[in-house]
């Protein structure tokens, strides 16, 4: 073959390659998840995190480029919902939240996706001194409990659109199963609220971390400039 056409084809397959396996990595493109039947599109600029603490249920993580906010993808299926969520559904998660550290609500609301009875909270929560706004969306479907979680360090996550566009693109790939409730609502919601916060406080801390390590450099770089404006140049050699 023609070392020239041989070099071609090479990049021609090279590009097919990442074409047909790589778009899950790029960033502000919906994200599909087959195994659990949904997808969410993170925002431009926010790539999936890697070399994550293990976590049960933590299916995926993407960080903004500044480390100031979070979006997390998690799939309980430990417990199983009993139905779509409804008020004693939602003090039991609510409870299973703020007892594992998931921080105090400031709102709540029902919302409807695929036509499932779902609830979104708003709340505060910190570690370790550092203040997070947060979100979390929770949809029972399939016998799981999804829980699209974002996280704000540097402001309220509620006036965030990029924020809001994301938990807003999350969906199911076909049409999701929901229980049909035959008995009042048991303690499964609690345990999911309890496995929701715990992987939102293992990402909380994670994202502090980095962060405090950003601002550790920054303020090294910025004393090590002030040093330098402040260092008067070496006199010239004597004769």
């Amino acid at each position: 073959m023609n070392p020239r056409l041989k070099s071609r084809t090479t990049l021609l397959t090279s590009a097919l390659f990442l074409v047909l396996f790589a778009p899950h990595r790029l960033p502000g493109k919906e994200v599909g998840f087959v195994a659990y039947n949904c997808a969410i599109t993170p925002p431009d600029g926010w790539p999936l995190m890697t070399n994550l603490p293990p976590q049960p249920g933590l299916v995926a993580a993407f960080g903004k480029a500044d480390k100031t906010a979070l979006l997390i993808l998690v799939v309980d299926e430990r417990n199983k919902p009993a139905g779509p969520m409804d008020e004693q559904s939602v003090i039991n998660f609510e409870a299973g939240v703020e007892n594992s550290g998931g921080g105090k609500r400031l709102s709540g609301r029902f919302f409807e996706i695929a036509g499932i009875k779902a609830y979104e909270r708003v709340g505060n929560a910190s570690v370790k001194g550092r203040h997070a706004s947060t979100i979390m969306n929770v949809v029972p479907a399939d016998g799981k409990f999804y829980n699209v979680q974002a996280m704000r360090f540097d402001g309220d996550a509620t006036a965030d659109s990029e924020i809001l566009k994301a938990l807003a693109s999350f969906r199911f790939l076909k049409a999701p199963s929901v229980s049909i409730r035959t008995s009042p609502s048991g303690s499964a919601a609690y345990e999911s609220g309890k496995l929701a916060a715990t992987a939102f406080a293992v990402m909380l801390t994670a994202g502090v971390l980095t962060i405090v390590a950003i601002m550790v450099v920054r303020a090294a770089r910025r004393r090590q400039i002030k040093r330098d404006s402040v260092t008067p140049p070496a006199l010239p050699p004597t004769h």
